[in-house]
């Protein structure tokens, strides 16, 4: 039914081509305009299919409680189900006070298009009439599929019949007539066989037009009339009822269009059945009319039907993974889990509803990337045949940034049946991105050591690291991130680095030892140019305040000291926690900074003062490391536990708490505005975050500690051995997001 959210009374009732409803429809062009209201091609950016929105005029809905009529009607379309022959109703939604009919697009037109153009009667009289029976049979397929569901369409028209580019026909619009009638509120006649319309008086039968009584039969008797359309070529008549006068009429004249084929006697025969006035005289269903048309078949063309029979019924996962993409685009995200649940029951490795539903919590931080991928590689073992699955797989690399990868799989695809247009597309999408694809792009190697700390300059050209090792236990190297060459050994502290931090203009760079120091260097000549004592234990973080006038170091003692840069001399020292300050980090502006301590506390200070302006406790363990965003607006804080709490620092609040790894998050990075962020764990993972989600966008083979670029289009990371690991990580466009997938009608052999 229709999503009744108060963002849908501000779109308008008419849509024009450019328009984005909702942030969610592309609307591409109308489609049709009619009486009883408008048809819209719209592009549904979350699905990456086109679909059809039927949209009813306001004054067709002027009965009391029309919408809601409209709607209950319309729910019979929408759980009819799938069947090659039938074109699907997704849901119905009301935008703008108007409840609009979501379905499925197709591209080729319409029947009463193909026979008013003359497509239908292009090529020889041979082709002609080949072309016009096999439409016959895949219209009555639609129908007996629809019939035996219990549903009559009620308004049975070449119209209503949507031809694909290849000649698939399907049926659609089933009981919108009926709909729209109910929800004008024009009156309704009821009869043993139930309740209608009067339907389109051109195709009509007498029970229809006269008492508005409808059952297969009166379907059968427009169907009836839908094929005589395609031999005559025209409407000729002026109402449904009179079918059987313009048959003899067609009989003595021939039929309006030149090129229309000759009826044979059989299919005569056959209308003159579907047009007898007696409902019950009439064929007894639509399988008795396809037994007739495929031996008319057989004896016109000289060989039996050559299409696959549709299957009677689509498997239940299909018609649960469907409703539940619906469900999911009108907001009721729980319902739609259940209904993948319950699919995942029935057809425990169905490929949609295992992809549609990790794909789902993979987006709300339920799970990671690599879950994902794991469970890609897995559908793909299972049914190794089937497109589908390695395009799934493919769409999760693209959505995850690795291009190269995505590509590799979709030039496997190139040439399929089934799924041509997406395949193309994407693979054009994954070619267009491919320089920007999160990669490895190169290792630096240091001789020995294991590397403590790293940190990146501004503008993504200098990066040092330091290491630890017997010889050197206290070493910082200088790198040039373009060509990974070595450029100076800082030496100096005679115990491993704990923190590093460069100098806006990267021009000088300051170290915190566990020898109980802190040592100003001048980048350019490697010099140690200040070395900054007072601290009585190891000084475990250290930072240049946004001034470049100030350096402050934290250490074990539980202190932070604020130094002047050009003196070297101690300004302030604060006490900051009850015991040791793990991590610093520059506060909501440059007057301030933040300190996590080993007391569990999150505390935010004023340095001119010396003030504490907030604190935040209550965390689920340990602190073990902090990052802030450059834009000061939010910080990040890695947890013993695994997890990572995010923070609004404009009112000190913690507004998220996600697990991130299985191990101790010693590592934390934030993008400028914070809309991204990269921890690590020692010796494990990288994973590169969407922190208004929570969402694990990507997994790196790094280790802590990390840095990302100024620039943020790389990052810089430990990767065990002494090396140095340098990763594109894919800022430079806009994320690609995966379409949910719907299933597809199937056939099978007859």
């Amino acid at each position: 039914m229709a999503q009744p959210d108060e963002i849908t009374d501000a779109t308008p009732v008419d849509w024009s081509e450019g328009d984005v409803i909702l942030g969610i429809y592309e609307v591409r062009r109308l489609l049709g305009r009619g009486g009883m209201g408008n048809v819209y091609q719209v592009y549904h950016r979350g699905w990456d299919q086109d679909l059809a929105v039927k949209c009813p005029k306001a004054e067709v809905l002027s009965a009391r409680g029309g919408a809601e009529s409209f709607e209950r009607e319309c729910e019979m379309w929408v759980n009819l189900g799938l069947h090659p022959n039938v074109a699907s109703c997704y849901y119905v939604r009301r935008l703008g006070g108007v409840p609009r009919v979501f379905a499925e697009y197709v591209t080729g037109g319409t029947l009463s298009q193909w026979i008013h153009s003359g497509h239908l009667y292009r090529g020889s009289r041979e082709q002609i009439i080949e072309r016009v029976l096999d439409i016959a049979i895949q219209f009555a397929w639609g129908l007996r599929y629809s019939h035996a569901q219990g549903l009559v369409h009620q308004d049975v028209k070449p119209l209503n019949v949507l031809m694909t580019k290849e000649g698939v026909a399907k049926v659609t619009d089933f009981g919108l007539s009926r709909a729209l009638y109910v929800a004008s509120g024009a009156p309704e006649t009821r009869s043993s066989k139930g309740l209608g319309s009067r339907g389109t008086p051109a195709y009509c039968s007498p029970e229809q037009a006269s008492r508005g009584v409808m059952s297969q039969a009166t379907d059968i008797w427009s169907w009836g009339i839908s094929l005589f359309e395609m031999f005559v070529g025209d409407v000729t008549w002026m109402a449904g009822q009179m079918a059987d006068g313009a048959l003899d009429q067609y009989l003595e004249l021939g039929p309006e269009n030149e090129r229309a084929p000759e009826m044979p006697d059989s299919i005569l025969d056959l209308l003159r059945a579907c047009f007898r006035d007696d409902p019950s005289q009439r064929p007894a269903g639509m399988a008795d009319i396809l037994s007739t048309l495929e031996a008319v078949y057989k004896d016109i063309v000289g060989q039996s039907y050559p299409r696959a029979v549709p299957q009677a019924a689509e498997t239940t996962a299909d018609r649960l993974n469907n409703r539940a993409v619906s469900l999911l685009d009108l907001g009721k995200q729980e319902e739609a889990d259940q209904l993948w649940e319950r699919a995942l029951r029935y057809e425990p490795n169905h490929p949609e509803s295992t992809y549609n539903r990790a794909l789902r919590a993979w987006r709300i931080g339920r799970t990671t990337d690599m879950t994902m991928l794991h469970l890609a590689r897995e559908l793909c073992r299972l049914q190794p045949k089937d497109w589908m699955p390695v395009y799934m797989f493919a769409q999760l690399h693209l959505e995850r940034g690795d291009y190269q990868a995505a590509l590799e799989l979709l030039e496997r695809l190139q040439g399929v049946d089934l799924g041509g247009h997406e395949v193309v597309a994407a693979i054009e999408t994954a070619t267009e991105r491919k320089p920007a694809t999160r990669r490895l792009i190169s290792t630096f190697a240091h001789r020995t050591g294991e590397v403590t700390a790293v940190c990146m300059s501004w503008d993504g050209h200098l990066a040092l690291s330091a290491t630890t090792s017997k010889r050197w236990p206290g070493k910082l190297t200088a790198w040039n991130v373009t060509t990974g060459e070595r450029q100076f050994d800082f030496l100096g502290h005679t115990a491993p680095i704990l923190s590093l931090a460069l100098s806006a203009d990267g021009l000088h760079a300051v170290s915190g030892s566990m020898d109980q120091t802190a040592r100003v260097w001048e980048v350019v000549s490697a010099d140690c140019i200040q070395v900054l004592q007072g601290h009585t234990g190891p000084v475990n973080s250290v930072v240049i305040t946004d001034d470049g006038q100030g350096i402050l170091t934290a250490g074990t003692d539980g202190t932070v000291r604020l130094w002047n840069r050009m003196s070297g001399q101690c300004e302030r020292v604060f006490t900051a926690h009850r015991g040791e300050v793990t991590m610093l980090a520059p506060g909501r502006s440059g007057l301030s900074f933040l300190t996590i301590g080993s007391d569990g506390v999150l505390a935010h200070w004023e340095i001119k003062s010396g003030r504490r302006l907030a604190a935040i406790e209550g965390f689920s363990s340990r602190l073990r490391s902090l990052a802030v965003s450059n834009d000061r607006r939010a910080a990040m804080v890695g947890l013993e536990d695994g997890f990572v709490d995010l923070i609004n620092l404009e009112g000190n609040q913690r507004v998220a708490h996600r697990k991130a790894h299985s191990e101790p998050v010693i590592s934390v990075c934030l993008s400028k505005r914070g809309h991204f962020a990269l921890t690590g764990v020692r010796g494990g993972k990288l994973r590169l975050w969407e922190t208004p989600t929570g969402r694990c966008l990507h997994t790196f083979a790094g280790s802590a500690p990390v840095s990302i670029g100024g620039d943020e289009s790389v990052a810089l990371s430990g990767g065990g051995n002494g090396t140095l690991k340098l990763w594109a990580i894919g800022f430079g466009y806009p994320t690609i997001f995966a379409p949910m997938i719907l299933c597809r009608a199937r056939e099978h052999g007859a």
